[in-house]
C-alpha cells in the first residue's frame, strides 16, 4: 500500500469516528512522529503497535497536563501577587495621595489641589549650574555629551535640590 493511500485510510478512520473534534487528539495528531505511531498501529493492529501508542500518549498528555498547571500556577500566582500590592498600596495611601470622591476632571487626589508657587521661587533664587559645581574633569566632559533636556533635569536635582514631583510639575 502507498503512503499516499495510508494517509488516506487513516484519515477516513479518523473522519468517521469524529476523532479529529477532540482538540487534545487533534493536537497529539497534528505532531508527525505522533501520527506516524498512531498511523502504524492502525495499518499494522499488534498488541506492540497499540501499546505503544498508549504509551506516546501518556506522554503527550501528561506534558499538556503539567503545561497547563504550570499555566495556572503562574496566572494565580500574579493575580495573587497582584492583590497584596494593591492592598498594601490601599493600606498605608498618604493622606495627599487618597482619591477624591465625585472630583473635577484632572483633579484625582488632594495633592492636585495644592499648588505649589515656591517651586519656581527657588529655581529663580539659586543661578548657579551644575557645570559651575562639578569639579571632576571626567564627568565634566560627561556632562557635555547629554542633551540639553537631560542636563536640566540632572541640574534640577543636584543643583535646584527639586524632587521628581516638582521637577514632574514644571
Amino acid at each position: 500500500m502507498s503512503l499516499e493511500n495510508c494517509n488516506k485510510r487513516v484519515k477516513e478512520l479518523l473522519g468517521k469516528n469524529h476523532i479529529l473534534e477532540n482538540p487534545l487528539v487533534k493536537g497529539f495528531l497534528e505532531d508527525d512522529n505522533y501520527f506516524n505511531i498512531f498511523e502504524t498501529s492502525i495499518l499494522e493492529p499488534t498488541e506492540e503497535n497499540k501499546n505503544k501508542v498508549e504509551e506516546a500518549f501518556k506522554n503527550y498528555y501528561e506534558k499538556i497536563r503539567i503545561n497547563a498547571y504550570f499555566n495556572n500556577l503562574i496566572r494565580y500566582y500574579a493575580i495573587d501577587f497582584d492583590k497584596k500590592i494593591r492592598k498594601i498600596n490601599n493600606r498605608y495611601t498618604l493622606t495627599l495621595d487618597k482619591p477624591i470622591d465625585g472630583a473635577e476632571e484632572g483633579i484625582v487626589a488632594f495633592k492636585d489641589l495644592i499648588e505649589n508657587e515656591s517651586i519656581g521661587e527657588e529655581s529663580e533664587k539659586s543661578e548657579s549650574s551644575l557645570k559651575e559645581e562639578v569639579s571632576n574633569e571626567l564627568l565634566f566632559r560627561a556632562l557635555a555629551v547629554l542633551t540639553d533636556f537631560q542636563y536640566q533635569i540632572l541640574d534640577l536635582i543636584y543643583v535646584k535640590n527639586l524632587t521628581k514631583t516638582q521637577i514632574a510639575n514644571l
